[in-house]
């Protein structure tokens, strides 16, 4: 059976790849797996059902760092962005979870699971003296808000564009080493010119 969830998952992704999520039928899926739609309905009901598997699938792919660091909030963060190119046509409409039924708060608690990972990594590495003291409370929030709305639209610009190159992934944390480099200390300072990030 997870044999068959598996090549479900895979078939569905590929065709939300290269058609977007909305252009895709059950029977389509169920075509491209050369099964009769009940097969696949037994496995999932509904096309969303396939949807939050794939976006649970994802997720599991971006792992919070056991050490804190720099190099790490940088990877992490290069994750992120990573999955987006990985998946630009997949999810290319940022009010897909939105409009599906009963979805809402799924995608709201695997926001928010990233958010609290982040959080985790800036808290961290604020006590080790990397961030002043200044990035907490309420200005911390603001910083990782910006950074996931910024992910989203860029996202966004890469999918319409299909620019989704290593270049702009580097381009795009050059962007968001720009927002935090005002909260380091002289510590942080060094670290990050030691990752060569410009």
């Amino acid at each position: 059976m997870e044999d068959t969830k598996g090549r479900i998952l895979t078939a569905a992704a590929q065709l939300f790849e290269q058609q977007g999520y909305r252009s895709v039928s059950m029977r389509a899926i169920a075509a491209q797996l050369g099964i009769s739609v009940g097969n696949l309905t037994y496995h999932f009901p509904h096309k969303q059902d396939i949807a939050t598997a794939l976006a649970e699938q994802e997720l599991k792919t971006i792992i919070l760092p056991e050490d804190a660091t720099l190099a790490a909030l940088d990877g992490y963060l290069r994750r992120m962005l990573i999955s987006l190119v990985d998946h630009a046509r997949m999810f290319d409409d940022p009010l897909l979870f939105e409009d599906l039924p009963g979805q809402q708060q799924e995608n709201a608690a695997r926001i928010t699971r990233l958010q609290q990972n982040l959080e985790r990594l800036f808290t961290q590495l604020r006590q080790q003296e990397r961030f002043r003291p200044e990035l907490d409370g309420q200005t911390l929030q603001d910083v990782i808000d910006l950074i996931m709305f910024s992910h989203v639209g860029w996202q966004q610009r890469v999918s319409v564009s299909r620019q989704a190159t290593d270049a702009a992934v580097d381009d795009m944390m050059r962007m968001q080493w720009l927002l935090l480099r005002p909260y380091l200390t002289e510590k942080g300072c060094a670290e990050l010119e030691a990752l060569a990030v410009k």
